[in-house]
Order: structure tokens, then sequence, then C-alpha cells
């Protein structure tokens, strides 16, 4: 009798360790797949290939756009995710936490703080003064847009994933950083069609009043928060983060100016891009999110040889990865309408996936174990942090294979 009970035990904590993994692993696989879609995001930034030669700051302006609103999304999702599952933020956009209003007021703050930031680099870059007025105004209604419609979508699908019994976790920021590169690619476009930044006075005119509307939205949440400690904390925290990012997307832009002549020849290179750098960024991404929940409830514990178990999850991601490597490649070849270069991105962005993901995994871990250990949030740094360091990474190997 004691025998069959035990046996019975066993039986149930084998079938709940299975049900589990079959969980964690559609939950991956939903994450993942829908980084597919962000060859959309490359496509329309091919789009801007023709404007090159206008406006010559486009291919410097891509990585900081999709590093950058990607690691600012991270931070949001990344404590959005952790407050549903422990209760400190509501599954709803009205009526929500303190946490929650200060979460949205720092996300616009710092998408105007940022395209501040970005059109100094592009103006001491440039070495020209009517260049950066041009790009502080095309890129204070690039991000300020962008990040109003990051916040607003990012918190429904995490309260859609929430109520639906869906790890926030695995889904939202994988699904969001590839939304989040498709809109923002996409809004780039518009805006450089629409604003002309390569006529001064008609980009000045034509973006003055989202640049006032930003300024006056920001200001007027500030008013509300700016005296809360909560909110002083996450920017504290936040930022260092933003601006790691911003250093590491302008290297990354830069390497992407220099290979402007190659991508003109295999404009494949372009289409694969952004979907490539979703897909290491999502994976370190997931990890550092389940990281930080488990660290909150203590489920998990700060030693460092943990990192040796993450490498046990690798098989979990090669796979995969190299389904999507292979139809990045294959989709890069053809909608640049150039066949041939399908075994030339094949091959680089294979590689690519590989390095990136020996790098990524116990970094993530590593970065999220030692934000909590010194007291810090890790949700505020680990994903912005991971994000700028797998799109340099990303980067960096494109331009040495290509």
């Amino acid at each position: 009798m004691r025998r069959g009970s035990l046996k019975g035990l066993v039986m149930i904590h084998i079938r709940g360790r299975i049900e589990e993994y079959i969980r964690r692993q559609r939950d991956i696989l939903i994450g993942l797949s829908a980084d597919f879609t962000g060859i959309l995001a490359g496509f329309a930034s091919s789009l801007l290939i023709p404007y090159l030669g206008r406006v010559e700051w486009i291919l410097f302006v891509i990585p900081l756009l999709l590093t950058v609103r990607g690691a600012v999304n991270g931070a949001f999702s990344g404590r959005l995710t952790t407050g549903l599952n422990i209760g400190t933020i509501y599954p709803r956009l009205r009526g929500n936490t303190e946490e929650f209003g200060v979460l949205v007021t720092v996300m616009l703050l710092v998408g105007v703080l940022n395209s501040t930031l970005a059109a100094i680099i592009i103006g001491i870059y440039s070495a020209n003064f009517v260049k950066f007025i041009v790009a502080l105004v095309v890129l204070v209604d690039l991000f300020f847009v962008a990040a109003c419609f990051s916040v607003v979508i990012t918190s429904l699908v995490g309260f859609f994933a929430y109520k639906r019994n869906i790890d926030p976790d695995a889904v939202v920021y994988p699904i969001m950083s590839t939304v989040n590169d498709i809109f923002g690619s996409l809004l780039l476009l518009l805006i450089i069609v629409l604003l002309e930044p390569w006529d001064t006075l008609s980009a000045f005119v034509r973006g003055l009043p989202i640049l006032l509307i930003s300024v006056l939205t920001v200001l007027h949440m500030l008013r509300r928060y700016h005296r809360s400690e909560m909110f002083k904390r996450t920017v504290a925290e936040i930022y260092p983060a933003i601006i790691f990012s911003l250093i590491l997307s302008s290297f990354a832009g830069f390497l992407l100016s220099l290979l402007e002549k190659r991508i003109i020849s295999h404009p494949g290179i372009l289409v694969a891009l952004p979907a490539m750098m979703d897909t290491i960024g999502d994976v370190g991404a997931i990890v550092a999110s389940s990281i930080t929940t488990r660290l909150h409830i203590g489920t998990i514990e700060l030693k460092f040889r943990s990192i040796l178990t993450v490498f046990l999850q690798l098989p979990d991601y090669m796979i995969p990865l190299a389904l999507l490597a292979s139809s990045y490649a294959l989709f890069g070849a053809i909608l640049s309408g150039m066949i041939a270069d399908f075994p030339y991105l094949l091959t680089m962005y294979l590689a690519v996936s590989l390095i990136g993901m020996m790098v990524i995994l116990p970094l993530s871990l590593s970065i999220a174990t030692i934000t909590f250990k010194y007291g810090l949030n890790p949700d505020n740094l680990s994903i912005p942090i991971l994000t700028a360091i797998t799109d340099l990474l990303t980067v960096i190997m494109v331009y040495m294979l290509a």
C-alpha cells in the first residue's frame, strides 16, 4: 500500500514536471515565433535605401531606434510583467497603481531625452548645427510617437496574457520587441517621407507641432509624479542602462553606416537584420525576465554556479533559432529581389545566432543576479543592458561577415 502510494506520488510529480516543461516550451515558442514578423521591420528599413544619399544619418539612426527603443520597452516590459505577477500592477489601463503611472511617465520622458541625445550625437557626427536641429525635430517626433504606441500596446498584451494564464515574462517583451521594431521602422520611413529632412524649412514647420505636444505631455505628467520616490528611483536605475544602450547603439550605427555600399549591393542584409537582432535579444529577455520574477518571489538562489544550468537550455533554443535564421535569410533574399544571396545570408545569420546564444545565455543570468544582489531592480537594468549588447553583437558579426 505504501509502495503504491509512493509510486503514485512519483507519477504525479513526473506528470507535473512534464506539464510544466510543455507549458514553458509553449510560452517560449509563442514569444520567439513573433520574431519572424520582424522581417517586416527589415523590409521597411530597406525601403529607406533610396533616401541614403539625401539623409546621410539614416543608417546611423536605425540601430539607435531599434536598440534604444528596445531597451526602453525592455525596462517597461520587465517591470510590467513582474508587477502583474506579484500584484503591484493591475491588469487594466485605467485606475491602475502608482507604479504603473510612474512607469508610463518615465517611458515618455526617456523617449524625449533619448531623441535629444541621439540628435546631439548626429550633430557632432556631422559637425553641422542645421543638421542637428533637423535631426532633433525628426527624432523627437519619432521617439515620442513610438513611445506612446509602445506603452499602450505593451500594456494591453501584458494584461491579455496575464488574464489568459499565459506567463507574461515569456511573451510580452518578445512579442512587443518585434511589434515595436516593425512600427518604429515604418514610422521612421513615414516621418522621413512626410517631414523631408533634406529640406530644413519643411522639416521644421511640419515637425514642430508634434514636438510641442510631446514636450507639453511629458511636463504635464512630471507635475504629478516628479516628487514620487518610486519615480526618482526608477529614473535613477533605468536611465544609466538607457545611456549604456545609447552608447552601444551609436557604435552599431557607425558600423552600419560603414556598410552602406555593401547594403546597397546586398539589401537582404538590412531586411533580415532587425529580425535577427530581435531573436537573439528576446532569448536573453526571456531568461532575464523569468529570473527576476523568481528572484522577487524567492524561488532561485543568488549563486553564480547557476550559470552552468543556463547552458542546459541551449538545445531548447538552438533548433528554433536555426529555423528562424534560415527563414530570415530566405525572405531577406526574396524581399530584396536577389535570390542568389540566400546562401550568403544563411551562412552569415546562422553564425550570428550561434555566437549570440553562447554569449547571451550566461550574460542574462549574470546581469540579473548582480543587479538583484546589490539592491537594484533587475527589471530596470537587465533587459536594457542585454538588448544593447545583443544588438551591438549582431551588428559587429554582420560587419565582420558581410
